[in-house]
């Protein structure tokens, strides 16, 4: 199937899981925008196939300024990628408020705004795709980065609402959830410290935990052929975990009662 001339845009995609996505889309033969926090606002910067333009997604000014750019060279947008996010880590209980907040922002509200913006685009092109970036933490929530699954889980939910509300004008919706996976989110991801804390020994021992198992995780690239996958399909599944294993656990999640999937992942995280 050729897709020469499908218009996407993807955020996030400086370096890691969107990068790879916008590049391997316009392989495809994709006319694909990347969106970054470091290119002048108006600018479009080529890296090779990929043109780079300026995009905050908490900033609901610098949304509406990226979608207006690309329509105005393009016409239109085929596809929206949403994968730029962040991450926080600490108990709950010592979570500052911004931080939370921030969170949710980036994770959530995010998204949101970036739909809210394409969405008149494409019910006037008849039709357009969304593909949102969640995790498996939606599946299983980890301790010590409860906001982070949080955020992840109410875009889930998101997700299912927006394909029943705009299903009868051609929008498909998808999720697309990575397990750990080797990138710069670890290094970027904001931690609490607190030396005196009574979550201290568990919190350490847990990021800890997290940090190795992320760097050791899946490439990138990996989960951008998800990405793509799902966005280029003839009919696009509702949903896609990355990866054999994460599939398992996403299954696992399903059947397990509560207080055994609990127990389970306290051993690992908690």
């Amino acid at each position: 199937m050729s897709h020469t001339g499908k218009v996407c845009l993807v955020t996030g995609a400086s370096s890691g899981i969107g990068k790879a996505a916008a590049r391997l889309l316009s392989e495809k033969g994709c006319v694909v925008y990347g969106t970054s926090r470091k290119i002048p606002a108006g600018e479009v910067v080529q890296e090779g196939a990929v043109s780079m333009i300026a995009l905050d997604t908490t900033d609901p000014r610098s949304v509406e300024q990226a979608v207006r750019l690309v329509v105005e060279r393009e016409g239109k947008i085929d596809i929206l990628v949403n994968n730029a996010g962040s991450g926080i880590a600490g108990p709950l209980e010592e979570t500052e408020e911004t931080a939370a907040i921030g969170q949710m922002d980036v994770n959530f509200f995010g998204p949101w705004r970036m739909i809210k913006a394409v969405l008149p685009v494409m019910r006037q092109n008849g039709g357009g795709r969304i593909v949102n970036v969640g995790s498996v933490a939606t599946w299983v929530p980890i301790p010590f980065q409860t906001f982070y699954s949080a955020s992840k889980s109410a875009l889930s939910a998101l997700t299912e609402g927006l394909a029943m509300e705009v299903k009868p004008f051609g929008i498909q919706c998808a999720m697309v959830d990575p397990g750990d996976t080797k990138t710069e989110f670890t290094a970027r991801r904001r931690r609490t410290t607190f030396d005196e804390s009574v979550y201290a020994g568990r919190y350490a021992a847990s990021l800890a935990r997290m940090e190795k198992d992320e760097q050791n995780g899946t490439p990138p690239e990996v989960v951008a052929k998800t990405i793509v996958k799902v966005a280029l399909a003839k009919r696009m599944p509702a949903r896609k975990a990355v990866g054999t294993g994460y599939k398992l656990i996403c299954v696992l999640a399903r059947i397990l009662p509560l207080r055994l999937k609990r127990a389970l992942i306290g051993k690992l995280y908690a």
